[in-house]
């Protein structure tokens, strides 16, 4: 939904990505190639790791204490190298999105074959059980793509369960255990309870600087 570069909005931007599981490089190359087709300029990328929601039921909690110093160091030195860089004009900057690809050929063509599109969205069928809500309205606080709305003093769902973007929020903030969420028990099966082998990069700017 950004729109296209013109007098308004310059076309130089910075693709950054919060992730915490396995795989930052699919979003970031994703971004930088759409960002690429609306003819904008990313002088660089950054992927930091945080502390994912879905993550807090594994009996490891990964990543459970970033983002952290090495990730706001990370970030105070991609904006300083921004302001470097744009600081010497326009004309010289290249795009940089061929260095968001920086993950294994194998692992490029299995998530290109198997999207997350495909694998998550049998589970995005997130419910509410009315017999245990009390209305407290906190799914609809904590929900980031408001999927949760009060109609006659009842809890509802957004008839678009693509709409979901399963972060376990809901899940995690209701205090009565009212929210079915498919997805948990599948995370902790993914995810090998928290143990899966990370990627050596948890935080990075692409290209490096």
């Amino acid at each position: 939904m950004l729109p296209n570069p013109d007098k308004k909005h310059a076309n130089l931007v910075v693709p950054f990505a919060s992730y915490g599981g396995a795989h930052s490089f699919i979003a970031l190359e994703e971004m930088g190639t759409l960002l690429k087709k609306k003819k904008y300029k990313s002088l660089l990328g950054i992927k930091i790791v945080a502390k994912h929601t879905l993550t807090d039921t594994l009996s490891n909690v990964m990543n459970h204490d970033k983002p952290g110093e090495k990730e706001e160091a990370l970030v105070i030195k991609a904006v300083d190298h921004v302001f470097k860089i744009i600081g010497q004009g326009n004309e010289h900057l290249a795009d940089q999105s061929k260095s968001f690809k920086y993950s294994s050929l194998k692992h490029r063509i299995i998530f290109k074959i198997f999207t997350q599109e495909k694998i998550h969205r049998k589970y995005k069928n997130v419910k509410v059980s009315h017999d245990k809500c009390i209305m407290c309205k906190k799914c609809m606080n904590v929900c980031p793509v408001n999927m949760f709305n009060a109609v006659d003093e009842k809890i509802v769902m957004h008839p678009d369960n693509n709409i979901c973007i399963l972060c376990a929020e809901c899940f995690h903030n209701c205090p009565v255990n009212a929210i079915e969420h498919p997805y948990i028990e599948k995370a902790r099966m993914r995810l090998q309870d928290g143990n899966i082998p990370m990627e050596k990069e948890l935080s990075a700017i692409y290209p490096e600087i």
